[in-house]
């Protein structure tokens, strides 16, 4: 699951490329011109009172808080783990996104699950995203670069990152739970769907428009 892309026909695919240069160039941005953070950040009070519908686009494309060593790893999980999803079947991967970012949206304005409302939530798609991909093969071996651990139980990878934002970088548990929660309706879904419509879980190539 989080194997290196180089080994990847075709190289990184086009929604998981967009999405890395869209954050790298989010960071450029606020690097300097920093006023422009108010006016991409998830604020519900300018969402649904002015219309301004785009933050909640915005606030999954964009690094707006500190840049560190914990965006760096945000940039590896998409770069790696979102870009073999991808590859692996774009249509569920689509759907997969859309359905977590929905999730993650309504549990930040219900503030649900101990969540504290963020205004960028790029982080918590990626856990989501990972941990929805697990569950779909639970007890597939996978690993974790650059851990130095043998391989385990796809399952393991939602807790296993927790541990290691809340250990290695401090982040608090409460943010963590939410994005793993959301993973399972966003599972349950794909599941349903992709029994309605089996061509959901097939490689883009099947539809004579892959590499």
């Amino acid at each position: 699951m989080l194997g290196a892309i180089k080994n990847m026909e075709g190289g990184m695919p086009p929604i998981t490329t967009t999405w890395c240069v869209i954050l790298v160039a989010s960071i450029a941005l606020f690097q300097y011109h920093p006023e422009y953070k108010k006016d991409l950040a998830l604020h519900w009070g300018k969402v649904l009172k002015e219309g301004e519908y785009w933050r909640c686009v915005t606030t999954f494309l964009c690094f707006g808080g500190k840049f560190g060593t914990g965006k760096l790893i945000d940039l590896f999980l998409i770069s790696t783990s979102s870009a073999r999803l991808e590859a692996e079947s774009p249509i569920r991967f689509l759907l997969s996104s859309l359905l977590c970012c929905a999730g993650l949206l309504y549990v930040d304005y219900k503030r649900l699950l101990f969540w504290q409302r963020h205004p960028w939530m790029s982080h918590g798609l990626t856990l989501s995203l990972i941990a929805t991909s697990s569950w779909a093969h639970p007890f597939k071996l996978t690993t974790l670069a650059p851990l130095p651990l043998p391989p385990f139980p796809s399952w393991l990878l939602p807790p296993i990152l927790c541990a290691q934002s809340c250990l290695l970088f401090g982040s608090s548990w409460k943010a963590m739970l939410a994005p793993v929660a959301v993973s399972l309706p966003c599972h349950v879904a794909l599941l349903l769907l992709q029994e309605a419509f089996p061509a959901i879980g097939r490689p883009l190539s099947l539809f004579g428009l892959g590499g």
